[in-house]
Formats: C-alpha cells, structure tokens, sequence
C-alpha cells in the first residue's frame, strides 16, 4: 500500500513539474516575443524619425547610443528611357514629368536637358482623354504649347514633339482617372527616392521606410496651367 502512495505521488510530481516546465517555456516564448514587438516597433520608428532628419538635416546616418541607429540611402527617380510612377492620377488633377534637370540644390539645370525630339504617352490600362500641356523656352520667353488628345495603350499612344529648350510636361486626365507613362530618350531625374532603414537592440531588429520626393513644380509653370502662350517667370 505504502509503495502504491509513493509511486502515486511521483507520478503527481512528475506531473506538476511537466507542467511547469511547460508554463515556463510558455513564458519565456511570450517574453521573446514582447520584446521582438518592442524592438521591431523600435525599428519602425527610428526608420520614420530618419526620413524626417535627413529633411531636416541632409545626414544619411545618425546613432543613439547603443539602442539604435539609422541608415538613409537616396536614389533618384527617372535617369531612365521610361518614366512609370505607378500611381493613379485622378482626373483634373496634372501629373509632372521634367525634361529638365536639378542641381544639387534642387534648382532647375539647364546643362541636363531631355535631348529627344518627342515624348511618347501611354496609359497603363483603359484609354483616357487627357490634356497634355509642354513647357519649354526660346530665349528669355517661356511658353507653353496645349494638347488634347485620346491617350490609350500601345499603338494609341501619342508622341508630343519637343521643341526649344524643353523644361516640363503636365498630364491631366479630363475624362476618367488614368495610370500614365512617358517613353523616349533618357529623362533627367524627377527626384529623390528616400529609404531610411531602422535598426534596434543588440539584436538589429530592423525596418524600413520610404518616401518618393519629387521636385516641385515653380508657381509660373503652376500659373501657366490655367493660361495658353506665353508665361511669365
């Protein structure tokens, strides 16, 4: 009878002991996994407080003592024979495409200049009626020439010539939302893509934040969207 009890109370033992192992080992997961959460939201938001610090500070790099650092990189965005934002533009609302660089101020250069004789416009998907508006400048005056034209996929696309010295082209769809490219030669740089990479904790818990940073367009060329011919600067 005796031996029965003891082997009854190992066998509760071993129970018991099973299970607080078991709830243990559940603790210790939900610990590691409270704190991946921390250091992960940790991460996310030393990633967005970067993007706002190298707008502030033009710095690709800062660290905070040994809980975190970022690391920013910028690539520009066209420097490419296609230029396809990937985005809806809706209708009456414009979408810009430079044929004219930036310095390193973002201030219009002419020495980086669109060299084709046309620009091709495609949209993405269903066509869609757009007015299509050209700056340029010959001498000290700057102009603009106005399109309205059935912009579809493929063999309806349309092709704008180029003349003077090309500065920008406004897309603005009038009929339906539309998803817009432009093809041709090489286009300069329509601006900055910015991805800023957050890393937390010894354990380098990381994420990542990007923002695409387009160059603004000048209120005269703004202006000259509401008027025809000659623009002032």
């Amino acid at each position: 009878m005796k031996g029965q009890i003891a082997l009854i109370d190992l066998l509760i033992s071993a129970v018991a002991l099973t299970l607080g192992l078991s709830a243990s080992k559940q603790a210790v997961t939900e610990t590691r996994m409270d704190l991946s959460d921390e250091l992960q939201k940790q991460a996310f938001n030393l990633a967005e407080g970067g993007i706002d610090y190298y707008l502030g500070t033009g710095q690709t790099s800062y660290k905070i003592g040994n809980s975190g650092e970022v690391g920013i990189n910028i690539t520009n965005i066209g420097n490419t024979t296609m230029i396809d934002f990937n985005e809806v533009t809706l209708m009456g609302t414009p979408v810009y495409y430079w044929l004219v660089g930036h310095d390193e101020n973002d201030e219009i250069d002419y020495s980086d200049l669109y060299d084709g004789t046309s620009v091709t416009i495609c949209t993405k998907d269903v066509g869609v009626s757009a007015k299509i508006d050209y700056f340029y400048r010959s001498g000290s005056t700057y102009s603009v020439i106005r399109h309205y034209e059935n912009v579809g996929k493929d063999s309806d696309c349309k092709n704008i010539a180029v003349t003077g010295t090309p500065l920008l082209l406004a897309v603005t769809p009038v009929t339906d939302n539309g998803k817009f490219t432009v093809s041709g030669n090489v286009f300069p740089a329509q601006g900055k893509n910015v991805t800023s990479l957050g890393v937390a904790g010894a354990e380098k818990i990381k994420s990542k934040v990007s923002v695409r940073q387009r160059y603004e367009v000048p209120s005269f060329m703004l202006e000259g969207l509401m008027s025809g011919g000659n623009i002032g600067n």
